[in-house]
């Protein structure tokens, strides 16, 4: 049974996805393991998730009826193995970076 979990999380690892096509020029820092991402912070994020085995997708597109979204990150919950999007706002500190990011989304 948990071999047969496994293979299926790698599976969806490996299944390619639709993701952000905008802003290419902003995926500027490198994971360990050869993923881009666009922050520090999610540099971060991508490192600690792959370090603990945590299957994640990077900015895959996802869609609510007519509008598309690329949340930062789908993981997979190690023991529910539900998926969890995690969007981290990484300009909450500036005055407008929340509305500014929700405007780029």
């Amino acid at each position: 049974m948990r071999q047969k979990l496994k293979q299926k999380m790698q599976e969806w690892m490996d299944t390619p996805y639709k993701s952000n096509p905008h802003y290419p020029e902003d995926l500027i820092h490198d994971t360990t393991f050869g993923l881009k991402v666009r922050s520090k912070a999610e540099q971060m994020i991508a490192e600690a998730l792959h370090q603990q085995d945590i299957k994640f997708h990077y900015e895959e597109e996802v869609r609510f009826g007519d509008t598309v979204y690329y949340p930062d990150f789908i993981c997979v919950h190690p023991k529910t193995r539900r998926l969890i999007i995690w969007e981290n706002i990484g300009l909450s500190d500036k005055p407008d970076g929340i509305q500014m990011h929700y405007m780029h989304h």
